[in-house]
């Protein structure tokens, strides 16, 4: 194991290397792919297999047909401007500055871009006023923003990781819910009660609110439904959605097609692509096994050990490349660990972004709020602390059912 490991950490080093000088996970993961053959002296013909079966899995092109159908819902969403007509019905349906302030910025966490918090930044500043400071507003826009980020499989981050474990989806999403829940109560317990309870005006009617909330998010909540009711898979979950969409939104021939060309998000899925070749190539050196044995031997829980890789690798490298990593290695070395596991790691992975230097949106968030990234992880910490205790006694609740 000791030897499998030096070569290990020299990849991972090589793709942090390449993360840090911003050249992004697509060209981190083929620097870590390529610095795997070579230490691991696979020969040319042994490389085209693994490269074919990497990008031709079922596995893979269910992630790549996924991403892209989720992006074509996404780019529906933004052109009929759905996702602000939700969050303006939300307001006029509750009434309430402090739900605004929760609400809102979670359901702009459904659009998976680095870019949302800041439609969020304003609708916190609104809603907090004077109840909050600077500090605590960029808190609360980050916070419940990136709640979304944790379950949704509108993320790649959950898309590698469902597809990697072979778990199942809706039951990642069922188990997730309860923390879901407690990272909402965390939030308001610590800032959110202190905004003043003002009462907005009142919707001129609220059936009329509730139709715009509906209209707004109903191809998202749908396809979280089909998958969690029927269990589909991701992809046909989201094509289902996309038909009743184009029926719905009466979308034209011509606008489909540039649809079709402005979901394409070639960056991304090059980078799936070489994520899952990436998995090929370690699964073929036995490097994961051997370490999982190794580990699996260790006096101190393999739970423990992946749970604090997990948070270390987020930090350096961000959630995605942890998970594209580390978790064929956990699973290996944990078997039947299950849906348990897998929320448990995700978790870890999603405290450690919140305060990762290496997470994007963090940086826009402290630009915005004109705060330093210091200011955002003391404001952040106290929370973080008390989920992650909360979360090891979820985790062996967990294992009850599951």
């Amino acid at each position: 194991m000791g030897l499998d490991l030096v070569k290990i950490g020299v990849v991972f080093v090589v793709i942090i290397l390449f993360t840090w000088r911003k050249k992004g996970l697509d060209i981190a993961m083929l620097g870590g792919t390529i610095t795997a053959l070579i230490l691991y002296r696979i020969g040319p013909a042994e490389i085209a297999g693994l490269t074919g079966r990497g990008l031709t899995s079922s596995a893979t092109l269910e992630m790549i047909a996924s991403f892209y159908l989720i992006t074509f819902v996404q780019r529906i969403l933004q052109r009929r401007g759905r996702l602000l007509q939700a969050e303006e019905s939300l307001s006029r349906l509750f009434r309430s500055k402090r739900v605004n302030a929760m609400l809102i910025p979670f359901v702009i966490g459904f659009l998976p871009s680095a870019g949302a918090v800041l439609l969020a930044a304003p609708i916190v500043r609104n809603a907090a006023g004077d109840s909050l400071d600077v500090k605590e507003q960029a808190f609360v826009a980050s916070y419940y923003r990136h709640i979304a980020e944790s379950f949704l499989p509108t993320y790649t981050s959950v898309l590698l990781a469902l597809q990697l474990s072979g778990l199942s989806m809706s039951r990642y999403i069922l188990a997730m819910m309860p923390l879901v829940g407690l990272l909402f109560v965390l939030g308001y317990v610590f800032y959110v009660r202190r905004i003043e309870p003002v009462r907005l005006p009142a919707a001129e009617s609220k059936a009329l609110a509730l139709r715009g909330v509906c209209h707004g998010l109903w191809p998202i909540l749908m396809t979280v439904l089909i998958i969690v009711v029927f269990e589909l898979r991701v992809s046909l979950s989201v094509l289902i959605v996309i038909a009743l969409q184009l029926v719905v939104e009466r979308v034209k021939l011509s606008e489909i097609k540039s649809l079709i060309v402005s979901a394409l998000e070639p960056r991304v899925l090059v980078m799936i692509g070489l994520v899952m070749v990436f998995k090929e190539v370690l699964a073929s050196t036995g490097a994961i096994d051997r370490i999982a044995a190794g580990v699996a031997e260790l006096t101190l829980s393999p739970v423990v050990v992946f749970s604090l890789i997990f948070f270390l690798a987020s930090l350096l490298l961000g959630s995605s490349g942890t998970i594209a990593v580390f978790i064929p290695m956990a699973f290996a070395a944990v078997p039947g660990a299950g849906t348990p596991l897998l929320v448990l790691l995700m978790s870890v992975a999603y405290i450690a972004m919140q305060v990762a230097p290496t997470h994007i949106c963090l940086g826009i968030v402290v630009n915005e709020f004109e705060i330093s990234l210091a200011d955002l992880i003391a404001k952040t910490m106290p929370i973080l602390i008390i989920f992650l205790l909360l979360l090891t006694g979820y985790y062996q609740l967990l294992q009850l059912f599951f």
